[in-house]
């Protein structure tokens, strides 16, 4: 029976997985990121990763990874004055143990992506989610079209960005760890970025279409793209090259109708349970024939 380690955000996110997997003959073993830190039950040597009792990185044959975690620990709720009070004169140390806690899963993911058959999604999928400018210049040299772009806090370079490029902005987080934000023109301009960082995306438009790629193919949409000739076929014959390029077989992006359809966001770690069950099972099995392409 082949090994299958399953790292998903929650035990929700687990079940389909599990359930498709274990009824195609695979032993599922889920772990999730947070358990790792809270049940303080990992560890790594040189005999490999060892989480509560059983050698993880011995006879894994397959690795499903939906949880990258983040650069910046994400709350789950507001914090109360008391909490806070808790955390306000150990700033500096929370920040330190956050470092090293993200050092510890990003080398369990790097050990992981060494050491099982099959690795999906890898660490380096991960690395471009963390750090979209230098994803994003990957994906303009390999040719895939893309809106617009400015990176940086120089707010007289983005005015002039801005006034080169008229239409709404789309502020793309430059980690994983916040979600895009719209910018209509006047906001844009009287917004400082010299203090906060900003990737900001020129576009016409903010109709946009999700779609869930594996192993270069399309296996859902939320109904909002299509596949019409001219402009917006370019995206569509890219994606194979676009997922070689991020190291992500397993992918949602998101995709602009601004002047020709665009890419302007990914992600390594799609949430399935957002999608219809039929599309679900559509994912899954194009997963497995990854995982079966790479035991040949």
């Amino acid at each position: 029976m082949k090994r299958m380690l399953l790292v998903p955000r929650s035990a929700e996110e687990a079940r389909p997985y599990a359930a498709f997997f274990e009824a195609k003959g695979y032993e599922c073993i889920t772990v999730m990121r947070q358990s790792l830190f809270l049940e303080k039950s990992l560890y790594i040597t040189n005999d490999g990763i060892h989480y509560q009792g059983k050698d993880l990185s011995a006879g894994i044959d397959a690795a499903l990874v939906t949880d990258s975690g983040y650069m910046w620990p994400q709350p789950v709720t507001p914090l109360t004055e008391e909490q806070w009070g808790g955390y306000k004169n150990r700033l500096d140390e929370f920040l330190r143990n956050e470092r090293e806690a993200s050092s510890m899963w990003y080398s369990f993911l790097g050990i992981l992506n060494e050491t099982a058959t099959v690795c999906i999604n890898p660490q380096r999928a991960f690395e471009f989610q963390a750090f979209k400018p230098w994803a994003f210049e990957e994906l303009r040299n390999a040719g895939i079209p893309l809106p617009p772009i400015m990176t940086g806090n120089d707010d007289v370079r983005i005015q002039s960005f801005m006034e080169n490029h008229p239409g709404v902005y789309l502020k793309v987080p430059l980690t994983d760890s916040d979600s895009p934000e719209w910018l209509e023109t006047h906001v844009a301009k009287e917004r400082s970025f010299a203090d906060s960082p900003a990737l900001l995306q020129a576009l016409t438009s903010k109709e946009e279409s999700r779609v869930l790629v594996v192993g270069g193919r399309v296996v859902w949409t939320d109904g909002k793209g299509s596949r019409t000739a001219g402009a917006e076929s370019k995206i569509w014959e890219s994606i194979p090259i676009l997922q070689e390029c991020l190291s992500m077989p397993y992918a949602e992006l998101t995709l602009r109708m601004s002047d020709g359809t665009m890419l302007s966001d990914f992600n390594a770690a799609p949430d399935i349970t957002r999608i219809p069950d039929i599309h679900q099972r559509s994912a899954l099995e194009a997963i497995l024939g990854i995982l079966e392409e790479g035991y040949k």
